[in-house]
C-alpha cells in the first residue's frame, strides 16, 4: 500500500531533504506531494530535477505530484506582464519537473478573492498558454479549492466548462473545504475531476493544516467520496508538524502515518487499485 505526504510538513535548514526524505520513509511513506519551495521563485531546470531525484532517492521515495509555485512576484493571473510571466515560467519548470520525475499533475492556486474578477479570465488565459506542455508531458494541472465557497463555485465552473479533465482537475484540500463549509459540493460537483489530495484537519476557524481526527472535518464522509471518484492514486496528507503539536519529527511522521492507516482503510478499494502512476503495492 502505498501512503503519501506533502514535503513541507516541517521545512527546516537544519536537515537536508535527503534525510527528511529518509524520516519519511522510516515512518513508511512511500510516496511524495512535492511542496518544497511552493511559495519561493525556484526554477529547477535539469539539475534541479536531478538533485530533486537524487534527495527522494535517499528514502525510496515516489514523487506522486508537485505543488506548483506561488511567490508574489510570480503570478499566471496578475495584472502586470512581468509578473504573469514569471509565474508562467515557474509552471512551466513544475510541469517539466513533475514530468522527469514520473508524477502526473502540478497543483495551482486560483486568484484571490480580492483579484477574482480581473483574475479568473488571466487565469484561464494561463491554463491556456500552459496546455501544449500539459499534453506533451501528460501532466494534468489540479487547482485547489479555497476557503472562500462562492469563489470555488465561480472558479471551478469556469474551469470545467474551458477545459477537458485530463487537463485540469481538483486538488481537494479538506482543510480548506471545512473552512469554506462546502466540501459536501465539492465532492458532489468537482471529484469526478479529482487529481490530488491535501488530506488535513482543523476545527472550521483556521486553516490549521492539522492531523486528520484533530479537528472537524468529516472524515468518514470524505473518504466515502474518494471511493466513489475516479481517484486511483495514493492517499496524500498535507498536515504541518508544529501545528499538529509535536515537536519531534519521527514521531509526527509516525503520527501522520498511523492517520495516513486509518484513512486508506476507508478506501482500502481505492488503494488496491492500479494507480495512475503505476505504482506497484
Amino acid at each position: 500500500m502505498i501512503l503519501s505526504i506533502a514535503t513541507d510538513y516541517h521545512v527546516t535548514d537544519a536537515v537536508s531533504r535527503a534525510e527528511q526524505a529518509r524520516r519519511m520513509a522510516a515512518a513508511g511513506f512511500r510516496g511524495v506531494h512535492w511542496c518544497w519551495d511552493w511559495c519561493e521563485y525556484v526554477l529547477y531546470g535539469e539539475p534541479g530535477f536531478e538533485k530533486a531525484r537524487q534527495e527522494l532517492a535517499a528514502g525510496g521515495l515516489r514523487l506522486i505530484d508537485t505543488h506548483g509555485s506561488e511567490d508574489k512576484t510570480a503570478r499566471c493571473w496578475h495584472e502586470d506582464h512581468e509578473i504573469r510571466d514569471r509565474g508562467l515560467r515557474l509552471h512551466e519548470d513544475r510541469i517539466r519537473f513533475t514530468a522527469a520525475l514520473g508524477g502526473d499533475a502540478v497543483t495551482l492556486h486560483p486568484p484571490g478573492k480580492d483579484a477574482l474578477e480581473p483574475g479568473l479570465p488571466r487565469f484561464l488565459d494561463a491554463i491556456r498558454a500552459l496546455e501544449p506542455l500539459c499534453r506533451e508531458t501528460r501532466v494534468g494541472l489540479a487547482v485547489e479549492n479555497t476557503g472562500h465557497p462562492e469563489l470555488n463555485r465561480r472558479v471551478f465552473s469556469a474551469l470545467f466548462e474551458a477545459f477537458d479533465r485530463e487537463l485540469v482537475g481538483l486538488t481537494w484540500d479538506t482543510g480548506h473545504g471545512n473552512l469554506a463549509r462546502d466540501n459536501d459540493w465539492l465532492a458532489s460537483n468537482c471529484l469526478d475531476r479529482l487529481m490530488v489530495l491535501h488530506l488535513n484537519d482543523n476545527r472550521g476557524e483556521k486553516d490549521d493544516h492539522v492531523l486528520p481526527a484533530m479537528g472537524t472535518v468529516d472524515w468518514p464522509k470524505v473518504m466515502a467520496a474518494i471511493r466513489r471518484s475516479p481517484y486511483r492514486k495514493p492517499i496524500t496528507l498535507e498536515v504541518g508538524m508544529v501545528k499538529s503539536g509535536y515537536e519531534d519529527e519521527d514521531a509526527f511522521l509516525r503520527a501522520a502515518f498511523e492517520k495516513a492507516v486509518t484513512l486508506a482503510g476507508e478506501s482500502a478499494t481505492q488503494l488496491g487499485a492500479e494507480s495512475r502512476l503505476k505504482i506497484e503495492q
